[in-house]
């Protein structure tokens, strides 16, 4: 019975500071996306006008991002497969002139209806004026996208950053709603994931038991037949 608890005692120990070396690693090094500005959907959305070069979807936001890397924009293709090409590129302005940072081609044919389609990009820095251009040189009547306004006749979009965990908590503790102490969202952030990471050993060690194939009686333990 002794020998059992002991065991018992080492296995839960072993498992407890597994969970937590698994948390610590993860907090610090994976990647997470977190939104850092959106233009939300508000109210009843309606189409704009087919992207082209006469009617492009040309935006600077205002602001300072770090390491944004992903520009989601909610599209529309009309409910048809478009075939045009369109082109799209991130800019800022230095000394007055236009810094074309990331530029894009893509077919229409890759955009699905009424969802968001994301221009991935490298990390990039920006402070002052994050610029984007959409457009299309050869959309038409009948073959070419569009994209969706909110009720403020502004695009519905999102831009994202990607950084380690550990930033993006930092980052939710400067912008939480419920003014809690950086410490608090810290530790909810890894309670959080220490029992999600609990939850799939468990499970994992309860499959890994189910499915274990039972040990053959050793031979001097085996029973003997009577005469």
């Amino acid at each position: 019975m002794k020998n059992i608890f002991m065991k018992t005692r080492l296995l839960v120990g072993s498992g407890v500071v597994l969970v937590i070396a698994i948390t610590l690693v993860l907090y610090w090094f994976l990647p997470v996306s977190f939104t850092i500005y959106a233009q939300p959907d508000k109210g009843n959305l309606r189409p704009a006008d087919t992207i082209s070069t006469a009617t492009p979807l040309e935006q600077c936001i205002d602001g300072t991002f770090a390491a944004v890397n992903s520009l989601d924009i909610l599209l529309g293709t009309y409910n048809r497969q478009n075939t045009n090409m369109n082109h799209f590129e991130i800019f800022t302005f230095e000394n007055g002139q236009k810094k074309v940072l990331f530029k894009e081609d893509f077919s229409s044919a890759k955009v699905e209806d009424n969802d968001y389609f994301a221009f991935i990009f490298p990390p990039m820095d920006i402070a002052g004026k994050f610029c984007f251009l959409l457009t299309s040189s050869d959309a038409g009547n009948t073959n070419g996208i569009t994209l969706w306004l909110n009720s403020q006749s502004e695009p519905v979009l999102k831009l994202t950053s990607t950084m380690p965990l550990h930033e993006a908590v930092k980052k939710m503790g400067m912008e939480n709603r419920f003014h809690l102490p950086q410490i608090a969202v810290v530790a909810l952030c890894l309670l959080y994931l220490a029992s999600n990471i609990a939850m799939v050993i468990l499970l994992l060690a309860l499959y890994a038991k189910k499915t274990a194939i039972p040990k053959p009686a050793h031979p001097s333990r085996a029973g003997k037949k009577r005469i």
